[in-house]
């Protein structure tokens, strides 16, 4: 943060949210029988797990402000050239979601669906007491955020839907202009507090999202009660 010369904005919103963070599982404790197995506390378990993941994926979308200010030019072109050998048409894909509003519904819904899914598995892992699971699951999440912000920094990139997207937008992706506009910004410096209320995601490539999903599915899968069919 220094190197890149930020510093934290914090609202008072912000404030109150982390101190309940940190209050709320004391009360949670005393419902000791929420647990499956009588063994604890399944709230206090599950305020503990999704506390990690929360903290986890704050650092790491704080992380990638320094990294985009550190990192070298933006390598959408050799991206480009990588997605023509795999003869993938990101344009013509976007073209095809653009003009489908069903498609779009559901394309919204499962990228949310990122930030759904690891509460379901904290409360899985919580009522039926499965702790070294969670603690795996956990690990594998922050490694994951590593390895991301790790190649991040050498394959910085503005996304497809900047380089390529030219004058009216018939549909604006999730992450619209945000990750070319701030990096951008950051490189110029003209970006001097990074604002926790408004924190952006930089990550064009490698994506967490894929990474992510990979990961609900390999911890998901051997619980039968998590899977259909």
């Amino acid at each position: 943060m220094r190197l890149a010369g930020l510093s934290l904005a914090a609202s008072c919103d912000c404030l109150v949210l982390g101190a309940a963070g940190f209050v709320a599982p004391w009360p949670l404790g005393s419902f000791q029988s929420l647990r499956s197995d009588g063994q604890g506390s399944a709230g206090t378990a599950f305020v503990e797990y999704v506390g990690l993941l929360a903290i986890i994926s704050l650092l790491g979308t704080v992380a990638a402000y320094p990294i985009g200010y550190l990192s070298p030019q933006f390598c959408d072109a050799l991206l480009m050239r990588a997605d023509e050998a795999l003869h993938f048409n990101w344009l013509g894909w976007y073209d095809v979601v653009a003009t489908h509003r069903s498609i779009q519904l559901v394309e919204r819904a499962f990228y949310g669906s990122v930030f759904i899914t690891p509460l379901v598995l904290a409360a899985y892992f919580a009522y039926f007491g499965e702790r070294a699971r969670a603690h795996l699951f956990i690990a594998s999440y922050w490694l994951a955020v590593v390895v991301t912000l790790a190649l991040f920094a050498f394959f910085p990139a503005k996304g497809p839907f900047a380089v390529s997207a030219h004058g009216i937008v018939p549909y604006m992706p999730k992450s619209g202009f945000d990750q070319a506009v701030i990096i951008e910004a950051l490189k110029q410096q003209k970006i001097h507090e990074v604002p926790l209320q408004a924190l952006h995601g930089l990550v064009s490539f490698p994506s967490f999202h894929s990474a992510a999903a990979v990961l609900y599915i390999l911890t998901a899968w051997p619980i039968a009660r998590l899977r259909w069919p």
